[in-house]
């Protein structure tokens, strides 16, 4: 009889909890330690597949008509398509470094249909795929956009932050889309300002007063941001591929809980829990206790992986770039001895 496999739960690292109730985000709080234990699951191997009845055929790899105005999310090795039909979209789009600082190996670029809470596309780029860390945001954006565009997803108005390198991009070679400055983003970078004539007469905030988006912001990217540590803190270094594979499961949970409801109580009202956040400087607030989240996603990877281990299919890894390290030509090691022991001659 043949042992059935069992893969490991993946551990989740945690980032410190402060004391403070409101300095974990509720994407944050909901993440861990479900996830880990959702993926504690068992993988049957070849022998198990002897009669192919076993395999439910609702799962296998056929892509269904799609529903007007529904979305359709398909693993494709580790990039993920998307199809969209019905109205335009309102995209809203931002990166997220692997490190703080300007000195990031890696950015995940994440763009959003704002009016449905769904992340569309993700992009992993690396900084020597493009010169350096300063201009991986503008390589993201240019990715989404365009497997959007493979996708036949059309684009009525995107929303970034005042990354200057994306506008002009967007102005010069996508003059058809109206392209938006998140409001928050605006704000904060004018929050430095002391006087009042430095901020008024400030050149760079007049134009992006000018693109202020009217209807949808990018506060629930930054909610998926604040999930994403989760599933890659910053404080850990991911090869190439682990990282894509980390970014991309926090999509699957970002989009599968995005639009929960609230608590109800018993008595049919919506309930609310009370928060410290640190910016309010001990000043309470509260927020709506969300409904549990799920992890449906879970289930559909390990089926996936059943149908790839029963018609015995090598599912390749995304390619990945060269790393930061081989741009470099590390001498002889009795070179370096050489060197040392010259600096006293």
């Amino acid at each position: 009889m043949t042992q059935t496999p069992t893969i490991p739960a993946l551990q989740l690292p945690q980032r410190p909890v402060m004391a403070s109730v409101g300095t974990q985000t509720e994407w944050e709080r909901d993440v861990q330690p479900s996830v880990s234990e959702q993926l504690n699951v068992s993988l049957r191997c070849d022998s198990s597949y002897a009669d192919n009845d076993q395999i439910d055929p609702d799962y296998l790899p056929e892509d269904a008509p799609p529903h007007e105005a529904e979305w359709h999310i398909a693993e494709v090795g580790s990039a993920i398509v998307v199809k969209a039909e019905g109205e335009q979209c309102v995209i809203g789009g931002d990166g997220r470094a692997d490190t703080p600082g300007h000195c990031a190996k890696y950015e995940s670029y994440t763009v959003m249909d704002l009016k449905r809470r769904q992340i569309l596309d993700t992009q992993l780029v690396q900084s020597n795929e493009v010169g350096g860390s300063y201009h991986m945001e503008l390589e993201g954006m240019k990715r989404c956009l365009a497997r959007l565009q493979e996708s036949s997803v059309e684009i009525e108005a995107v929303v970034t932050d005042r990354h200057k390198q994306i506008a002009k991009w967007l102005r010069e070679e996508k003059g058809n889309v109206t392209h938006y400055t998140d409001i928050w983003h605006c704000a904060k970078g004018s929050a430095a300002a002391v006087k009042l004539e430095e901020l008024v007469f400030n050149k760079y905030l007049l134009k992006d007063l000018a693109t202020l988006s009217p209807h949808y912001q990018t506060y629930d990217l930054e909610a998926f941001h604040s999930l994403l540590n989760q599933f890659a803190p910053k404080m850990t270094a991911f090869h190439f591929q682990a990282m894509n594979g980390r970014v991309l499961l926090a999509v699957m949970h970002f989009n599968e809980n995005s639009n929960r409801q609230s608590k109800i109580s018993r008595d049919g009202k919506e309930q609310y829990s009370i928060h410290y956040p640190k910016y309010r400087k001990g000043d309470p607030i509260v927020r709506k206790i969300k409904t549990a989240p799920t992890h449906n996603y879970v289930g559909e990877l390990v089926k996936r992986v059943d149908i790839l281990v029963a018609s015995n299919t090598h599912q390749p890894l995304a390619d990945k770039p060269p790393t930061l390290a081989s741009q470099y030509v590390t001498p002889e090691k009795g070179e370096l001895v050489l060197r040392h022991r010259g600096r006293f001659i």
